[in-house]
């Protein structure tokens, strides 16, 4: 360890120059970076689910769809049927645009050329609750989409269809929904958010950063080692084929953040030593000597942290784990290679840091450490309080949910839910054979009206509905010819009945309105009920891309929770292997877990729900508590095996190890702080909860830790 200190030292500004000259590379790949919240994008591959869909998708085609509703007070005059006929035709010119099926298209296919066809089609299954909602004053235009192929896709076609409506003058009237309208819609705010975020991360860290150091060095030598990690992991994202999206658009300001605490604790331990009177070269020497264990263990168990999410069955959220784990371990290299160059560059005259807590630091230690049982038992008690609160917390895996309540898009959805029809569908597809089809239709439309009965159900579509009009086409064509919108009904009614083999495969597709996650499961235990007795035990399958998502983000929670204790186990246990000692390791887990029960605490008194951001936390969070624990107990033991007693070795520690502490823990928290601005429900409370989990585990570090070393007592005889 001496000869790589060594090394580290002497070499540092021409392993700085190296390291600032290996930037060129990265920097030309982020160009290649893109952002995509498709749906393809959540899903694992080769996940049953998933497959089951794919095929679902082989066999009918495409389920997505884009729902144009219209503002209207006499829908079906003359004037305003000629106004959807206008719009039905310019959209069916978008590319991507599979069929068009709108109010006046449909009523002369049912009813012909019948002036009196009002009254009925208020009435008829196929308009009702779909083109013209129960209010009579909301229209309906039915965009049925080809396969988007590629990230772009979905985008291209939602601005088209906007573009449309603009050109019609219908555009403030309108209002989308649909899967594709969403995925545009979370681009756009992610897309926003990656151009916030890292410039007030940066700008929040330059200014906390001078206001500690008061110096070049102390805010240009963190800074710099930050960046080249965020460079360097955007870049494998590039080479990954890896794309942003709601979770990772947070992954460069997070890992800016998190990556400044090396360079801090090199920048505040090399000032101490420059401040004793130690000449630069030999100043950095003992520096990189005495950090070099304790930064690469700090760094290591929180990149740990990130990596269980790998256990996730979500792309996004494994992608977040291991480029963050990977950017971790960028920083502590950049720190260790050209953090000691850059301080030598860059320091001028030596001086302290300009926030003097060591002696405040050291008599709180040492006023608690006093106490050790007392401490302790308020400690397990407080553990134990905010372990009660646990059963308060709720799921919620609506992503409608993730966005305020006056956006855009929650209001266009609250419209159309409300006013016309469902927002997306729940998909059963049944087979049987040949000779059974018969009996399998029936028993499909005794199930679909059953489910229509559920209020959250605004429709259900299924082959019965089309038989009858099919029946009719069929009788009246030889002798009338083939009316107008035939071609529009045979096309329908294809979409929900294929022949393969000697099977038929039968489809309905249930149009459920928005509803929190509690009653979208609940809907879907019914409808699992209901297909059972209806349809037996086998031959159907419940799929569709909402239900899909819904359920991997209910798992995500069940596999976060397993991440969790994994990523905590390992974690601790690191730092009694590393550190040698398991009575260091016993003495770190109240400090370090405290921290994010309280923050489940908080989330579940608060009302704010687990969901694919703030499930995150606490696999994360043990990694980051733990930063500032490996630093202390480092430094504890080092001064115990110089002889010190226990008393005095804490107050020693403080006085060392103590002002970089604080620095990082609360520019970390401002850091995350800052994602509370963000557009998203669930970053806004990722950020504001890691925040408060930082915070919390600097007090566990302040207040707890000291009284456990006290109370174990690791390292007994110096």
């Amino acid at each position: 360890m001496d000869r790589l200190a060594r090394f580290l030292a002497d070499r540092s500004r021409l392993l700085t120059v190296l390291v600032a000259a290996s930037l060129v590379a990265p920097a030309l790949l982020l160009p290649g970076l893109r952002i995509d919240n498709s749906v393809e994008v959540w899903l694992r591959r080769g996940h049953p689910a998933l497959e089951q869909y794919r095929r679902f998708l082989a066999r009918y085609g495409s389920e997505e769809y884009v729902m144009v509703a219209l503002e209207s007070d006499r829908p079906t005059s003359p004037e305003s049927l000629k106004e959807q006929s206008a719009l039905a035709a310019e959209l069916a010119k978008v590319p991507g645009v599979d069929r068009v099926v709108d109010l006046p298209g449909t009523a002369r296919a049912l009813f012909g050329a019948r002036d009196d066809w009002t009254a009925e089609a208020r009435r008829h299954p196929l308009i009702r609750n779909l083109l013209l909602g129960p209010d009579e004053r909301t229209v309906g235009i039915l965009l049925w989409l080809k396969h988007p192929e590629g990230p772009g896709a979905r985008r291209e076609v939602v601005q088209a269809i906007r573009g449309a409506l603009t050109r019609s003058g219908l555009a403030e009237r309108a209002h989308l929904a649909g899967t594709p309208v969403m995925n545009v819609a979370l681009d756009e705010a992610s897309r926003r958010s990656s151009m916030i975020f890292l410039p007030l991360a940066v700008a929040t860290a330059a200014l906390l950063l001078a206001l500690v150091f008061r110096g070049v060095a102390g805010v240009a030598v963190p800074m710099f080692a930050a960046f080249a990690a965020v460079l360097w992991v955007l870049a494998a994202m590039v080479l990954a084929g890896r794309t942003l999206n709601m979770v990772t658009v947070t992954l460069p300001s997070l890992l800016f953040i998190l990556s400044l605490s090396s360079t801090i604790h090199l920048t505040s331990r090399l000032a101490s030593h420059r401040q004793a009177g130690l000449d630069m070269q030999p100043a950095l020497r003992r520096t990189v000597r005495e950090l070099i264990l304790p930064t690469f263990l700090s760094s290591i168990t929180t990149a740990v942290g990130f990596l269980s999410l790998m256990y996730s069955d979500m792309g996004p959220v494994r992608d977040m784990g291991l480029f963050s784990a990977v950017g971790l371990m960028v920083a502590f290299a950049v720190a260790m290679l050209a953090g000691p160059g850059g301080l030598w560059l860059l320091s001028g005259r030596p001086r302290p840091a300009s926030v003097g807590v060591q002696g405040w630091l050291a008599r709180s230690g040492n006023s608690v450490a006093a106490h050790p049982r007392l401490a302790a038992a308020a400690s397990l008690g407080l553990l134990g309080a905010c372990a009660a609160c646990l059963p308060l917390l709720r799921v919620e895996s609506n992503v409608l949910k993730f966005f305020p309540d006056d956006s855009p898009i929650a209001r266009d959805y609250a419209f159309v839910s409300e006013r016309l029809t469902g927002l997306y569908t729940i998909e059963i597809d049944a087979s049987a054979g040949r000779s059974d089809e018969a009996a399998l239709r029936k028993a499909l439309a005794r199930l679909g009206r059953e489910v229509e009965q559920r209020p959250e159900v605004a429709r259900v579509d299924e082959y019965s509905r089309f038989q009858p009009l099919l029946e009719s086409l069929a009788l009246v064509a030889p002798i009338l010819g083939r009316p107008a919108g035939a071609d529009m009904l045979e096309d329908l009614a294809g979409r929900f009945r294929r022949e393969e083999g000697p099977r038929v495969h039968l489809r309905a597709s249930i149009l459920v309105r928005a509803m929190s996650s509690g009653e979208f499961y609940g809907l879907i235990e019914n409808i699992r009920a209901r297909a059972g007795a209806a349809l037996g035990p086998s031959n159907w399958e419940l799929t569709g891309v909402v239900w899909l998502l819904n359920d991997v983000q209910q798992a995500l929670v069940q596999t976060q929770v397993s991440s969790f204790a994994i990523a905590s186990l390992v974690v601790l246990g690191m730092i009694g292997l590393l550190l040698r000692s398991a009575r260091a390791m016993v003495g770190s887990v109240v400090p370090n877990l405290l921290p994010i029960f309280s923050a489940f605490a908080v989330m579940a008194l608060a009302g704010i729900p687990l969901d694919s951001g703030t499930v995150m936390i606490a696999s994360i969070a043990i990694g980051i508590a733990v930063d500032d624990t490996v630093h202390f107990l480092t430094r504890f033991r080092a001064e115990r095996q110089a002889g010190l007693a226990p008393g005095e070795a804490i107050a020693a520690t403080f006085d060392k190890v103590g002002p970089a502490l604080v620095f990082t823990s609360v520019i970390a928290a401002c850091g995350f702080a800052i994602l509370a601005l963000a557009e998203f429900r669930p970053i806004r409370y990722f950020g504001g909860l890691t925040a408060l989990t930082m915070l919390a585990a600097l007090a566990g570090d302040l207040y707890v830790l000291p009284a456990m070393v006290r109370l174990i007592a690791p390292w007994r005889k110096p």
